[in-house]
């Protein structure tokens, strides 16, 4: 089989390395002489404003969303440019990108597109552990409680990868407005709680977090696992004690 040729236009890879004059001398070419193709995506199906808001390039991502860029192109993987801003922590870029949601209708960013694995952009956020930016998006309106497709929530994301600061910051979203209030009893599609998660993978400082607001240390799974026999599978001995000392079975 021929393999693929990568296809990566110009304004692609001026847009990648950051090069601002660059960027704007290709876009002022539009309307003269030759016109540059602003639509086109590579083999991953990346737009030029995709490949610059993973990059955090601020400066061209302004120039590219001022000549029509579509703010909310998915790649073949259904990741919108948000997404990626919030996926690589780039916090002035995802904070320019939601302040266009007080402008024209045609530069709204849609914050409810996921990925093909239903993850969202605060999904993707709590997974990195970028604290300032799930801050950002929860104050703009983000759902703290929206599962992805396997059933997962951004606090089950934050405790299966350690986020303390994140899961701290979630609970912390309890004493205001009810539409931010954070669900520990959500379960995914295994059965998993958030604090199955933290046990599973040995998360003690979070277990405790998660103990102190009352979630059930003793709820099964969907295969009748407890908390302390998911810690027992990977031998985390001081989990288990945590458990224990907690009234744990």
């Amino acid at each position: 089989m021929t393999q693929q040729k990568n296809v990566s236009t110009p304004l692609h890879q001026a847009c990648q390395k950051g090069h601002y004059d660059t960027v704007k001398f290709l876009l002022d070419l539009n309307g003269k002489v030759l016109t540059v193709d602003k639509t086109m995506k590579d083999n991953d199906g990346n737009s030029v404003l995709h490949v610059t808001c993973l990059k955090g390039m601020l400066d061209v991502v302004k120039l590219l969303i001022d000549v029509g860029i579509n703010l909310n192109e998915t790649t073949n993987k259904g990741s919108t440019p948000l997404y990626l801003a919030c996926q690589e922590g780039h916090f002035e870029t995802v904070k320019y990108l939601m302040c266009l949601n007080g402008q024209l209708l045609n530069s709204r960013v849609d914050t409810t597109i996921k990925r093909e694995n239903g993850c969202s952009a605060l999904h993707i956020a709590c997974i990195n552990g970028h604290i300032e930016v799930v801050q950002l998006l929860i104050g703009a309106g983000m759902y703290p409680n929206d599962k992805s497709d396997a059933g997962n929530t951004p606090l089950y994301l934050a405790c299966q990868n350690s986020n303390y600061e994140i899961v701290k910051y979630l609970f912390e979203l309890n004493g205001q407005t009810i539409n931010s209030r954070v669900d520990t009893t959500i379960t995914n599609l295994k059965g998993w709680s958030a604090l199955h998660s933290a046990c599973f993978n040995g998360h003690a400082e979070i277990l405790k977090l998660l103990i102190d607001v009352g979630m059930n240390i003793n709820e099964r799974d969907n295969s009748g696992k407890t908390a302390v026999n998911l810690a027992c599978i990977n031998e985390h001995s001081d989990i288990v004690k945590i458990l224990k000392d907690n009234g744990a079975e």
